[in-house]
């Protein structure tokens, strides 16, 4: 009986290693990702760093991986669709793998659609709905000035919106 089991198990079929050419591609078809990211989730697949160097340098020149599009792309989500401010954006994309340098090049540029203090009144707006901004009491103007605060806008920059929108920030 014990040698019928040992005969099953040999018989059955074993998957081949994945390559690391082939666990790229998988993942990029699931979703983008930089280059710093791909070759983290190639790393934990325990990939040899000059393997998975190799495919993601080979995905570059092919066009498959391009962490300047990428980062434009997700800086434009973040930022127009979002309503993110710099700081938000910038954190985000470093966390996404994108170079500290790239991704400050494209936060420093305007969006076309918006500079930082039109996506902050929109997204200001979005918060106050319809609420007057001048009936609004000292707390309330602190939490509407830490919720833009954690979307990533500045001190100096909300309590401006602040006061153009009428919501005088005087206590």
């Amino acid at each position: 009986m014990k040698g019928i089991s040992d005969l099953s198990m040999a018989t059955k079929k074993t998957k081949p290693p994945e390559s690391a050419q082939a666990a790229a591609l998988r993942l990029l078809g699931k979703r983008d990702y930089s280059r710093e990211e791909l070759r983290r989730k190639l790393a934990e697949k325990d990939f040899p760093a000059e393997e998975a160097d190799g495919v993601l340098g080979d995905f570059e020149r092919r066009g498959l991986l391009d962490d300047s599009k990428l980062a434009q792309r997700l800086a434009r989500l973040y930022s127009e669709e979002k309503l993110w401010g710099p700081q938000k954006v910038l954190a985000k994309l470093s966390r996404r793998g994108i170079p500290l340098q790239l991704a400050k090049d494209l936060v420093d540029r305007e969006s076309p659609v918006g500079t930082t203090q039109d996506r902050l009144r929109k997204a200001l707006d979005l918060k106050l709905r319809r609420t007057d901004p001048q009936a609004l009491s000292p707390q309330e103007k602190r939490r509407v000035a830490n919720y833009l605060r954690q979307k990533g806008f500045g001190w100096e920059d909300i309590w401006e919106a602040l006061r153009e929108t009428g919501g005088s920030t005087e206590e």
